[in-house]
């Protein structure tokens, strides 16, 4: 199974004689629950991978036929990197099954001692904080996309922030953080360690666009600082 969303009943998952297999993406015990791509990229994780495991009552919890290691590379993103996770799980179910239907692969428990959880994501879990290190801010941006997308707010609009990159602070960074301070490829925003450098934004109403071509629409931006309203 993949994608199921929700855990089976006892009565159901006693049907078969041999159980139920789920394609998790993740290096299980590590981010067992519903967003576990996005926790691997949020933690900036090296390594993520794909876990074929059986079902049991306790969510991600039951024990593991085989695992799948893969680099999580530092410009990956949620939505693909899910499909590329699935795909993989599945040509490894389509080798699993026989081995295990003949008794020849023998499920192994989980070391609950390294489990990790993740929790169902929500629209404010894109708000950006810009009080937090860039480097931060740059993972958001790829572990929220598509959703919730990461997001801040200007002049009252919302703005999806798509793509970032986090720079070590080379500008007088007094101000404070959300603030726009300077151009070089994009728009330059103080944080809370180091900078954000804005590179492709998406505002309410409108097409993505690159963010020094969102800045060029937006009068004595410079200066100006990014809201962080509750939504």
């Amino acid at each position: 199974m993949r994608r199921y969303g929700e855990i089976l009943r006892r009565n159901v998952l006693n049907l078969l004689p041999l159980g139920y297999l789920n394609i998790h993406p993740s290096l299980l015990p590590l981010y067992r629950g519903p967003a576990p791509v996005a926790g691997a990229i949020l933690a900036g994780d090296s390594e993520t991978g794909v876990t074929i495991m059986k079902l049991t009552r306790q969510m991600d919890s039951g024990p593991i036929l085989a695992q799948a290691t893969v680099p999580l590379l530092p410009d990956a993103r949620t939505g693909p990197l899910t499909e590329e996770l699935f795909r993989l799980g599945s040509a490894m179910l389509l080798q699993v099954l026989p081995r295990y239907a003949q008794g020849q692969l023998h499920p192994q428990p989980q070391d609950e001692s390294q489990a990790s959880f993740t929790q169902l994501l929500h629209k404010n879990d894109g708000l950006i904080d810009w009080s937090q290190p860039a480097v931060v801010i740059e993972r958001m941006t790829r572990a929220y996309d598509p959703w919730p997308m990461a997001f801040t707010i200007w002049r009252g609009q919302h703005l999806k922030v798509r793509v970032v990159r986090a720079l070590p602070s080379r500008h007088d960074t007094s101000a404070s953080p959300g603030t726009l301070i300077a151009l070089a490829e994009g728009p330059l925003v103080v944080t809370g360690g180091g900078l954000c450098e804005l590179l492709e934004v998406h505002p309410a109403g409108k097409r993505p666009m690159s963010a020094a071509q969102w800045l060029s629409g937006q009068r004595d931006a410079l200066g100006g600082r990014f809201e962080r309203l509750s939504v």
